[in-house]
Parts: structure tokens; C-alpha cells; sequence
């Protein structure tokens, strides 16, 4: 099983079983961590949402800038995909807590999973989505683990979000950081994984601003720069002749 190789990869690089290790009543960071859950489980969970709203930015902004996140969003899924087929594991969670292929545990990693000792926010978030997949009739979505689209997806909404607004990393270096500890603390990856998704989000971003700076951007893109930009003033216009409007009732 892939999942078990990715365990014993994690275990070479690291010494021990992340996923499992950080919940561990022995790991003297435990009682720092349970206190840091609500963050962490909030960050892995929002990011979709903040995807939602480095698009939006975007849109509002800049639109070239937009036009190379989707351009490096596009490539992320483009280099995943193979390795989704080549390496098509499922969470530890659902590989050894919820033992969805009802498989023997590998003696090795066994002790470490009866050591595994959640907090009740980390519990909560563990039936969430153990209900989630339940209910998820696109079964597939469930052996692509490997590479970790949480991390790469959020490295390209730092890099991207920052070009766009500078002060905005205040906000994205923190939830970067709570998100790639999300992925495993929420047994939703491995450590490997990890290191998987930030080379293929870098790998994507550099790939993406080479290409722009040597290709002339497609006039379809102007095109639809020039009228968002329209689009945004005669809103901004339609605001402040609003607002001009709202004062002027008031002072009567």
C-alpha cells in the first residue's frame, strides 16, 4: 500500500511519524499544539476561502497578476496529476485511524497509532471529515494525498496575494503556516507530502514568470483587463455619486 510507503518515507526523513507523532502524550510540544488546534484546524480549513478572496483581489486590482496565478494554478494540477497516479495514497486517517481498506497495520507503525491521542477540537475536525468523504461520491479524490494541494495552492496565494498587496502577508505567512501544520496534524497528509507540494507550487510559480516575461500576454487578456477596469471605476463612480446622494438627504 502507498500509504505505507509515504509512513516509512516520513520515518527515514524524520525520525518518527509526524501525523501521528504530534498528538503523541510523549511529544513535549502536545499541550502547545492542543492549545494552538482552533488556528490550526481554522487555517486548513479556510483556505478555499481565501482562495476566494486572492481572486477577488485580484480582479479588483490587478488583472495581469490574475491571469498568472490561474496560468500557475493550472500548472500545480498539471504536475500533481501524475503523481496522483503514480503514488495513489489516502490520508493517514482514513488509511490507519478509520482503516477504510480494512488492512493489516504494519507492526512498526501499529504502536505508534495506539499512542495517537486527539484533543476534542482535533476529534471534531476528525469526524468532520471522516463524514465528508463519507458522503463524497467522487471517490477518487481520496488517493490523491500525495503531492499536497493545501500546500502548494497556499504557497502560490502567498506569492501571488503579496504581488498584489504587500501588507496582505502579514495575514498569509501566518496562515501558511498554520495550514501546512493543519495538513498533518489533521492527519489529512503526510510529512512527505508536504515537501511534494512546495516543490511543485515553486516549481509552478517559476515556471509561470518565465513564461510570462518571454510571451507577449494574449490580447484576449488586455482585452479583458481594459474592461474590468472599465467595470470597476463606473462602480466606484456609482458609489460615490451614492454616497453623495445619502449626504445630501441627510442634511436635508
Amino acid at each position: 500500500m502507498t500509504s505505507n510507503r509515504l509512513m516509512e518515507l516520513d520515518r527515514k526523513i524524520f525520525g518518527t511519524y509526524p501525523p501521528f507523532w504530534l498528538h503523541d502524550p510523549s511529544n513535549p510540544l502536545k499541550n502547545i499544539l492542543d492549545i494552538l488546534s482552533p488556528i490550526t484546524i481554522w487555517a486548513y480549513g479556510s483556505l478555499a476561502i481565501l482562495m476566494g478572496v486572492i481572486w477577488t483581489i485580484g480582479f479588483i486590482c490587478d488583472g495581469r497578476i490574475l491571469y498568472r496565478m490561474t496560468f500557475a494554478f493550472s500548472l500545480v494540477i498539471l504536475f500533481a496529476a501524475p503523481i496522483w497516479y503514480i503514488f495513489p495514497a489516502i490520508s493517514p486517517q482514513q488509511a490507519y485511524v478509520d482503516n477504510i481498506l480494512d488492512a493489516e497495520i504494519p507492526k512498526p507503525i501499529a504502536p505508534v497509532i495506539a499512542s495517537f491521542y486527539p484533543n476534542h477540537a482535533t476529534k471534531t475536525a476528525l469526524e468532520y471529515y471522516r463524514q465528508l468523504w463519507a458522503n463524497n461520491t467522487n471517490a477518487y479524490l481520496a488517493v490523491t494525498t500525495m503531492p499536497s494541494m493545501h500546500i502548494a495552492w497556499a504557497l502560490l496565494i502567498v506569492y501571488y496575494g503579496s504581488l498584489l498587496l504587500r501588507p496582505l502577508m502579514i495575514v498569509l505567512i501566518p496562515h501558511f503556516a498554520f495550514n501546512t501544520l493543519g495538513t498533518i496534524y489533521l492527519l489529512q497528509h503526510y510529512a512527505i507530502d508536504i515537501l511534494a507540494g512546495i516543490i511543485i507550487g515553486w516549481l509552478a510559480i517559476v515556471i509561470c514568470e518565465c513564461v510570462i516575461q518571454r510571451v507577449k500576454t494574449p490580447r484576449y487578456i488586455t482585452v479583458a483587463d481594459e474592461f474590468r477596469q472599465k467595470d470597476i471605476e463606473i462602480l466606484r463612480q456609482s458609489l460615490m455619486s451614492f454616497s453623495r446622494d445619502i449626504q445630501k438627504l441627510k442634511k436635508k
